[in-house]
């Protein structure tokens, strides 16, 4: 008896938007909604506003000293959540991961004493555990990187209850810690690639940002159904190498 072939299958391309608060990730990310070949996953917002009926969103920005390792141990929870979700798509946009959790939110708690340092061992304990031993897979991180001022500007707009107390002080900090994870790379052990786009720009210019990413991904599910499974590098490895790279329209 004569076996069937093996329908060969592919590996799930995990892609994480990050930015500070009022980058601009939300609206970059809901440019990939009607592509077929994308599952968009946003920040999952929803869920730290209802925890079996507590806004933990809320409670952290009221009380970040009482509530902020709860929260970030909730959002570090949340975000595994949407990694591991299935999806048939070969890519998945996913609107922030762990590592900026980590190395930005958290390490910023951490400075500014919110969370006191056996809360921050134990939270980093467990953020070993989910991105060195657990199968933890981001293949890309596209960085929207925009100027605090404007970040702050576009949040008073959008007039999210949760954010009336997010200051200026707060998203310069936050650029910064962006800023040394993803372009000074002060983290030696990270290695994902990072492309690097500019989120001062107005919604047109971030469109067609969207437009050349989702025109080079297009492109490489072609390539990537030629590729030889025992291939074991990332196919947006492979596209984007391990080099910034700046879209400048």
């Amino acid at each position: 008896m004569v076996s069937s072939p093996k329908k060969k299958s592919f590996s799930v391309q995990n892609i994480s938007i990050e930015g500070n608060i009022g980058s601009g990730k939300t609206s970059f990310t809901n440019y990939f909604l009607n592509n077929p070949n994308i599952q968009v996953f946003p920040e999952p917002i929803d869920k730290w506003r209802n925890l079996c009926g507590h806004n933990l969103l809320d409670l952290y920005y009221a009380d970040p000293v009482k509530w902020g390792f709860a929260f970030q141990m909730f959002v570090q929870k949340s975000l595994m959540d949407i990694i591991y979700k299935p999806t048939k798509c070969p890519y998945k946009i996913i609107e922030r991961s762990i590592y900026s959790a980590k190395y930005t939110f958290v390490e910023n708690m951490h400075n500014k004493k919110t969370i006191n340092d056996v809360e921050y061992l134990v939270y980093s304990e467990w953020f070993d555990f989910c991105s060195k031993v657990l199968p933890l897979k981001i293949d890309l991180i596209i960085y929207i990187r925009t100027d605090p001022i404007i970040c702050y500007h576009r949040i008073k707009e959008r007039g999210r209850i949760e954010e009336t107390m997010i200051s200026l002080d707060l998203l310069n900090e936050l650029h910064e810690l962006h800023e040394s994870w993803l372009i000074k790379k002060y983290f030696t052990d990270f290695d994902i690639p990072v492309l690097v786009l500019d989120g001062n720009q107005s919604n047109k210019f971030m469109e067609k940002h969207a437009s050349q990413v989702m025109k080079d991904m297009f492109e490489n599910i072609i390539i990537h159904k030629h590729l030889s499974n025992n291939c074991d590098r990332s196919p947006l490895k492979q596209l984007y190498g391990n080099c910034s790279k700046f879209y400048d329209f």
